[in-house]
């Protein structure tokens, strides 16, 4: 896994990395941008992808997601003190998964069954924290999602949540990025003027996004997920607008 990717998420987009820098570049030649706001943060990469034209510019960041794991685990790495507490968590489950197979590398039977050990430890930290998960729910948020399958989880009816384990070996690899890309995330988000909100995305369009020197970046659920065909979600941003 690449450095730039803090955690492994569904519908990355790291094949667009480059023309979104360019769009937004692109813009700040005709008219004047001072804040960047992408209600939909998921997987960061927008921000990611844009960070170098928000440093620029000086611009102000308001990186929002509805789910709270998400927005927890990115205020967590971006907490001067508490980025630190999550690469001692990180350390610490990696420590453990080779004490108990006793090798360096893991086989799949023995990751999988680690994971799903630290899936119902998380399952059950959420349900007792609610919305304000503590570090170590983050940690092993941040664990699974780069160790799961292409970013793949599904939260159930029941509020429980399933990751996929992949049985591809070399996904493994992934373990010894973590200190790399918990510090160039807490660098990145403290560089510039940046919070990060758990909020509907309605609210964070209404409150920043009516100013003519904001961006917006829009990349919603998919359609599948929201079960909302194109006509339909076209109707919503349709009266979205006219908000």
């Amino acid at each position: 896994m690449s450095l730039h990717t803090l955690y492994a998420l569904c519908g990355g987009k790291k094949k667009f990395y480059s023309f979104i820098n360019s769009h937004l570049k692109e813009l700040t030649t005709s008219k004047t941008i001072t804040k960047f706001v992408d209600p939909f943060m998921g997987g960061v990469g927008s921000f990611y992808s844009s960070y170098s034209v928000i440093k620029e510019n000086d611009m102000k960041v308001i990186l929002n997601d509805l789910n709270p794991a998400i927005a927890c685990l990115n205020n967590h790495v971006k907490s001067k003190s508490e980025n630190k507490n999550i690469l001692k968590n990180i350390s610490f489950f990696i420590q453990k998964l080779f004490q108990k197979t006793n090798m360096f590398e893991a086989t799949y039977k023995d990751t999988n069954l680690f994971i799903k050990r630290l899936e119902k430890i998380f399952n059950y930290r959420v349900n007792k924290e609610g919305k304000n998960r503590s570090t170590l729910t983050s940690s092993i948020l941040l664990f699974l999602l780069n160790n799961n399958f292409g970013g793949n989880y599904k939260t159930k009816e029941d509020g429980s949540t399933t990751f996929s384990v992949p049985k591809d070996l070399n996904k493994f690899d992934r373990y010894f990025n973590f200190v790399g890309k918990v510090e160039l995330y807490n660098f990145l988000y403290n560089s510039v003027n940046l919070r990060i909100e758990n909020k509907d995305y309605k609210e964070i369009l209404k409150k920043n996004s009516k100013k003519e020197d904001t961006h917006t970046t829009f990349d919603p659920p998919y359609f599948n997920e929201c079960h909302l065909t194109i006509s339909e979600f076209e109707k919503q941003r349709v009266e979205l607008n006219k908000q």
